[in-house]
């Protein structure tokens, strides 16, 4: 998993026992540069996947990265032989190249239907038999997927659409921070507020100010033709995620704290 490659490029032992592992495989996560540190170190080259279990498990792979190579962050790279993506929008309409909307996979491994569940088939599966990923992407030019987000963690703030992978791709730069997760936190004015959630490295001291600051630097309110911005407004500090077995951190669990550290009421 994504999260544990991150423990090992935050580990600092210098191991001169190099290339243990031919070829790292990641999946599960929106992966960018950073992950590119462990080429050279813990393995020869890296692959990024995605895929779905109900579609046969591996839809797209962006193989063989290897050291200088470039990871646009959200890469997963083509389609496998044998699947067919679109992306549609909230009609239903396919959308254009370099347009994000809603990822839909057609593929001959696909699975049939949900055990024992048809109302989840049901609003799974749109005409023609295209499954709906629940995941937000644009097709490139050259056919490559680049997964944006999940549609359920979308922050709606004012009239503004925000994914939070954009927020924790900025605030990952800062080298004090081992993880970061930015959830929605309830709001009378905007409905939803952008908190940043985040985890210091060991033996580093790193405050919430710290990370305001930062962010003060990347995300300026002013510049929004519409006055709201990407500029987080409550920062907080955890010990540790609480985490899925999966070994991702809980985004649910998280912003259940997150709301009750910060005295806010979900009927606000």
């Amino acid at each position: 998993m994504p999260y544990y490659l991150a423990n090992l490029i935050n580990h600092k032992k210098d191991f001169n026992d190099r290339y243990l592992l031919r070829a790292i495989l990641l999946s599960g996560h929106i992966i960018d540069q950073s992950y590119s540190q462990v080429i050279g170190v813990y393995s020869e080259t890296l692959y990024i996947g995605y895929g779905l279990t109900e579609n046969g498990g591996v839809t797209a792979i962006f193989p063989n990265i290897r050291r200088g190579d470039t990871i646009v962050t959200g890469d997963v790279g083509v389609p496998c032989e044998g699947v067919e993506i679109k992306i549609i929008d909230d009609t239903g309409s396919t959308l254009p190249r370099d347009h994000p909307g809603e990822l839909c996979i057609r593929s001959r491994v696909a699975f049939h239907e949900y055990y024992k569940n048809p109302e989840a088939t049901r609003t799974t599966f749109i005409a023609g038999g295209w499954f709906r990923s629940g995941d937000i992407a644009v097709i490139t030019q050259n056919d490559r997927i680049v997964i944006k987000g999940r549609i359920k963690n979308v922050l709606a703030r004012g009239g503004r659409t925000i994914f939070p992978e954009a927020i924790e791709k900025v605030v990952n730069k800062m080298n004090e921070i081992s993880y970061i997760v930015v959830v929605a936190v309830p709001d009378k004015r905007l409905y939803e507020e952008i908190c940043v959630c985040f985890v210091a490295k060991p033996q580093i001291d790193v405050t919430e100010d710290d990370v305001k600051d930062f962010c003060a630097q990347h995300f300026e309110v002013t510049n929004a033709a519409d006055g709201v911005g990407y500029m987080p407004t409550y920062f907080l500090k955890f010990k540790e995620f609480p985490m899925l077995d999966s070994g991702k951190p809980n985004r649910k669990a998280i912003q259940t704290e997150a709301v009750h550290r910060l005295g806010i009421h979900k009927e606000n």
